[in-house]
């Protein structure tokens, strides 16, 4: 962490999760660059999403290499379980990590995420798989074929039909609201929750806290 001298502004907030992020400079978001202060703490890299949010990134990027020509700007995901040991091998090599996050931390995740495909998408028959409806941050947006929380719903063992098809990440709104259990009923329901809220990390995980409604419960 002594090589960070800037964080998004999502990890500034989470304490509990990203505790040593705390004392570093907070830069805001893609959708919200605090631009001025990017080039104040002089970075010699600026990582950004590399396949979603690409019209916001391309931006910063665009601004950072024509007011400051020096800033190596790198461009990865860093969620998405297809890609994410390859991404990370490459920025361990980037930070002369090599051992430790290319070796080290890639074998560990590696490794995990196989049980879990041994233990779900790979042992349950694709007609046994549980219907999952997936919803984001907004009511009644669900994801794409493409995005990360697709693929990590089919890691643990479910499908989302009919709405995983398409290249978007994020689809326009389920309209109308009937169709989410119209044509094809989930039998699972996934609610993304706390998007403005201090959540996330491990502050104030209770099983108790969780809350969940039966499908057809209203």
């Amino acid at each position: 962490m002594d090589r960070v001298v800037a964080v998004d502004k999502y990890s500034h907030e989470k304490s509990t999760f990203f505790p040593e992020c705390q004392n570093k400079a907070n830069v805001g978001s893609i959708w919200s660059p605090d631009m001025e202060k990017v080039i104040s703490v002089q970075p010699d890299t600026v990582f950004l999403y590399a396949t979603i949010s690409t019209a916001a990134c391309d931006d910063i990027q665009k601004r950072l290499e024509a007011s400051s020509p020096g800033i190596r700007v790198l461009r990865f995901d860093c969620f998405k379980p297809a890609t994410y040991a390859t991404e990370i091998r490459t920025i361990a090599s980037i930070v002369d990590e090599t051992e430790r996050g290319g070796e080290e931390f890639a074998s560990f995740y590696s490794t995990t995420m196989d049980q879990i495909r041994d233990g779900t998408a790979g042992g349950i028959p694709d007609d046994e798989k549980a219907r999952v409806y997936f919803e984001y941050w907004f009511d009644y947006t669900t994801v794409a074929a493409s995005a990360g929380y697709n693929e990590k719903t089919e890691l643990a063992g479910g499908k989302n039909p009919p709405f995983a098809v398409g290249t978007a990440e994020y689809p326009p709104v389920v309209d109308p609201p009937e169709a989410i259990i119209v044509a094809d009923p989930p039998e699972v329901v996934v609610k993304l929750a706390g998007q403005g809220l201090a959540v996330g990390g491990y502050a104030g995980h209770a099983p108790r806290s969780a809350r969940c409604d039966p499908v057809g419960a209203r």
